[in-house]
């Protein structure tokens, strides 16, 4: 992936955002996730089968009312989609031409890439459209005119993504803003909320720098000392 279309896929997330309320939104996912993994802990300790499923349902619960909450504490709506059969319910906040929800993610045996476990319906209706984001394709082959182009807003999926662990159930192993492909058999872009959140942070600070001042410099004016007229 090459670091142009990173950024340009990261242009997307926020044209026409505020970069004041998507650090808002993305530092409170973030804290609340975190709140959520140490609560569940707490309700449910153990290491047996059964305490791992209640505690992984517990936390997933706190999950999604910790998403919602971010998204209203940051000034966005956070709307709910629903499985068909209507078996599951997830929560979606629309940011920039994103559509984004909640997953988890886990590494397989030697190997360091994590890969997508959420592998539900509601996951392959999210991303359904995500095929235009392939780094190998055009729509990114072109600067930032092609960003730049009519794309509705949630035109696309993501998820924001949590890794865990039985051994530390208390805190997640990572969290990350995850742009799957289409199929789900990879991932287009894939970047850490510890990274979101201290570029946001960044754009921020430049917004609020003042402006360098253009000192005028005053034209200098030569006085010409007038000849004495000649005397005779």
């Amino acid at each position: 992936m090459g670091s142009h279309s990173r950024h340009a896929a990261l242009e997307l997330l926020m044209r026409r955002e505020s970069p004041a309320q998507l650090l808002a939104f993305f530092q409170s996912v973030a804290e609340n996730l975190t709140v959520s993994f140490a609560d569940s802990a707490r309700a449910v300790p153990g290491r047996n089968r059964p305490m791992i499923h209640a505690r992984g349902s517990l936390r997933r619960a706190l999950m999604d009312d910790a998403f919602r909450r971010a998204a209203t504490s940051a000034g966005m709506v956070a709307s709910t989609g629903t499985t068909l059969p209507p078996t599951w319910s997830y929560p979606i906040a629309r940011v920039g031409a994103f559509s984004i929800s909640l997953g988890v993610v886990d590494r397989q045996t030697n190997r360091s890439a994590r890969r997508l476990r959420s592998r539900g319906n509601y996951v392959h209706s999210l991303v359904a459209r995500n095929a235009a984001l392939n780094p190998q394709t055009s729509l990114f082959g072109d600067s930032k005119a092609s960003v730049s182009t009519v794309i509705p807003k949630g035109a696309f999926g993501a998820l924001v993504v949590v890794e865990s662990s039985v051994k530390a159930p208390d805190t997640p192993l990572y969290m990350g803003l995850m742009v799957p492909s289409a199929n789900l058999k990879g991932t287009y872009y894939q970047w850490s909320l510890e990274y979101l959140i201290r570029l946001l942070r960044d754009k921020v600070s430049e917004g609020k720098m003042p402006k360098r001042r253009v000192l005028e410099r005053k034209k200098l004016k030569v006085r010409v000392k007038p000849l004495a007229p000649k005397q005779g």
